[in-house]
């Protein structure tokens, strides 16, 4: 989670509240892993995904330029956000070992 806590300045720059289509965005903004990004733009929208930050109990902000925080202004909210639905997923977080290509 070290990205997370890094992103934003500090704050984690958690989305941009108004984007253009899936695949606009991905042909704009993601122009190596398009294919492989456009299912997850379609099917986890910005609504769901504030939606979700809601249930876990980040709230946001969305600021002029549309970029979207957690009103602590403080990534760390984000992390252990992700860290508690991870555990209750079940998820085996490793650490201490290098990650390798497939």
């Amino acid at each position: 989670l070290l990205k997370v806590l890094k992103s934003g300045g500090g704050r984690c720059n958690v989305m941009h509240r108004v984007l253009p289509s899936a695949v606009d965005l991905s042909r704009d903004h993601y122009p190596r892993g398009r294919r492989e990004m456009i299912g997850p733009f379609l099917s986890f929208s910005q609504e769901r995904t504030a939606d979700w930050f809601d249930a876990e109990g980040v709230r946001l902000k969305v600021e002029a330029d549309g970029r979207a925080f957690p009103t602590t202004d403080d990534s760390r909210t984000v992390a252990d956000a992700l860290e508690r639905a991870a555990k209750r997923a079940g998820v085996a977080v490793v650490t201490g070992v290098q990650a390798t290509p497939w």
